[in-house]
């Protein structure tokens, strides 16, 4: 059943066994997995059904560490959530991601991955991605051909796409059906309310753009509202523990993770790429849900990164364009030209040119020959880092809550780890016989500099797992630590975050938890 929360008089009490906040991706998977059990459910969403720009600016933030975009862009508040504007690239967590590793301070989960394997499949038909076939060699006959790697340092790895899966529009239906579902629409969380001696949460506080408020009294609450906004309430809600619920050790917000992102060179193909084509665009597979497909990106060997003491990285390839320096200003140039911009952009762009005449000359050559120009950029790991956070803003939002304060923050060990991939690919590309890869300037410099840099829209880790509650916010059940009935659900409880993209791993974490509250509180 889907309630207007607007609709609802004010000062309305709702009672209920789970109340979970969050319509997003974790949110709607929880509401699935109990629909239809003796639990009574209330899903709590600070969006309609449709975006609306009053409702999206309360994502609205402060920004003070590494560029980073807008914060009501990266995120959406409408039922779905980012699943909205997600691409559907999907793929596992590593085995590697789950360890300790001395090399990476703050690694390691409470948890493996072969835990975690059942509900990765159970995750997989939720967001309809076909056959459950994380290995190269399943998809071997669909794929003109393989670069045959030195498999001991680069490795070949298959990322499956769905539709994209909408979840908000995939599974409105059915949560519309379950009887002990009620999906509130429209109803803003302002704060957790907990118990005088704050080892209980007893009811979650809600209100509308219009002003009208009321409560949600409920036996379990499950915060599902993404990286940012998890902390952001868990911060805010400081009536009874000041410095915030959970967070007595100043855990919460800290260890904001991404995946830093950023072209690294291009090459000129000695080859046609139609015969690699696999790694250059998804090659269409037939799902369940319709068309998916399968795309392959070159991968650090786990040895290689305990070898060498690395992250985890993967390297995506396209073709296109030239990308010398010369090239890319001349094209700026034209572009300005065309739209008649005689700016001091202009200018610089022609400077540019000048200082770069043979890239330029050679861009051109290429763009009229039809030589196949291919790029190279990386998605890698970031290593956790205590002081890249969440905090709260002075600034306030139109309700009246404090906004979110986010400072990121990289190490040199990311900048490390995406050089060395860069070479290690050019390298095997030219033994193959392939191409030779130009590596972009910036990054052969050994410093921390990351210009253009570029992000997943992957905010992680802020409130991460730990069996020890003097390492993370959330035990190994997403349980906060200290409080018996509070969960989060998401990728805020990732301790570190790999390269992969977090959403497969979402969806196994919320049916993980789903069973979870199923057997506890029974």
């Amino acid at each position: 059943m889907f309630q207007d929360f607007r609709q609802r008089e004010d000062g309305a009490t709702i009672e209920t066994d789970i109340c979970v906040v969050g319509g997003g991706a974790a949110g709607i998977t929880l509401a699935l997995e109990l629909a239809g059990s003796q639990r009574g459910v209330c899903l709590v969403e600070s969006g309609g059904l449709e975006p609306d720009p009053d409702t999206l600016a309360l994502n609205n933030g402060e920004i003070v560490g590494l560029p980073y975009p807008p914060l009501q862009v990266v995120r959406l508040r409408y039922f779905g959530g980012t699943t909205n504007h997600w691409g559907g690239h999907c793929r596992p967590l590593d085995p590697i991601d789950f360890t300790k590793r001395p090399w990476i301070p703050h690694s390691g989960w409470p948890i493996d991955r072969e835990e975690l394997e059942p509900f990765y499949r159970r995750a997989q038909l939720i967001c309809e991605l076909g056959p459950y076939e994380y290995h190269t060699d399943a998809w071997r006959a669909g794929l003109p051909g393989v670069f045959d790697f030195a498999p001991q340092r680069l490795q070949s790895r298959p990322w499956l796409v769905s539709t994209p899966t909408r979840f908000g529009e995939r599974y409105r239906d059915d949560l519309g059906r379950a009887s002990n579902v009620e999906v509130l629409l429209n109803a803003n969380v302002t704060e957790i309310v907990a118990s005088d001696d704050a080892r209980r949460v007893v009811a979650v506080r809600l209100k509308t753009l219009g002003g009208k408020t009321g409560i949600v009294r409920a036996k379990v609450v499950v915060l599902a509202g993404g990286g940012i906004e998890n902390p952001r309430l868990l911060l805010a809600s400081n009536r009874v523990m000041t410095a915030g619920l959970g967070n007595g050790r100043d855990l919460v917000g800290r260890f904001f993770l991404e995946h830093p992102s950023a072209m690294i060179g291009f090459a000129v193909a000695s080859e046609d790429i139609q015969r690699w084509i696999g790694y250059f665009r998804y090659v269409p597979v037939t799902i369940p849900a319709g068309k998916g497909g399968v795309r392959l990106s070159p991968m650090l060997s786990e040895a290689l990164q305990h070898e060498k003491q690395l992250l985890n990285c993967a390297i995506t390839l396209g073709s296109g364009y030239d990308r010398s320096a010369g090239y890319l200003a001349l094209r700026d140039a034209g572009k300005r030209l065309g739209r008649g911009e005689l700016s001091g952009e202009l200018g610089d762009s022609v400077l540019a040119v000048l200082g770069d005449l043979d890239g330029a000359a050679e861009g051109v050559y290429r763009r009229i020959t039809g030589e196949q120009v291919l790029w190279f950029c990386t998605n890698v790991e970031q290593a956790p880092n205590p002081d890249s956070r969440v905090t709260l803003s002075n600034e306030r939002d139109a309700l009246g809550s404090p906004q979110a304060r986010l400072d990121w923050r990289l190490t040199s060990l990311e900048k490390r780890t995406t050089r060395f991939a860069c070479r290690l690919l050019g390298e095997e590309l030219a033994r193959l016989g392939i191409a030779r890869m130009r590596i972009d300037p910036w990054l052969l410099a050994d410093d921390t500099s990351w210009p253009d840099i570029d992000i997943r829209y992957h905010q992680m880790g802020t409130t991460r797992m730990s069996s020890d509650a003097a390492q993370g916010v959330v035990d190994a059940n997403c349980r906060v630590h200290g409080i018996e009935n509070l969960y989060v659900a998401g990728s805020s409880v990732f301790p570190t975050g790999g390269c992969a993209n977090p959403t497969l791993t979402i969806v196994a974490l919320a049916v993980r938890l789903a069973d979870h509250l199923k057997q506890d509180h029974a």
